[in-house]
């Protein structure tokens, strides 16, 4: 009996796309470092 695990192809220097939408977390970051900038220059 032979066991195989299917690598996938592709590009070995890319990493494999699973969906995940990091532009969302990235545009939520991007939000929340604004606000706190705003909020301490109105504090201040």
């Amino acid at each position: 009996m032979q066991t195989t695990a299917s690598a996938p192809a592709g590009n070995p220097q890319e990493l494999p796309f699973t969906g995940f939408p990091a532009w969302a977390i990235a545009l939520i970051g991007a939000a929340m470092l604004a606000t706190g900038l705003g909020l301490r220059k109105v504090s201040s």
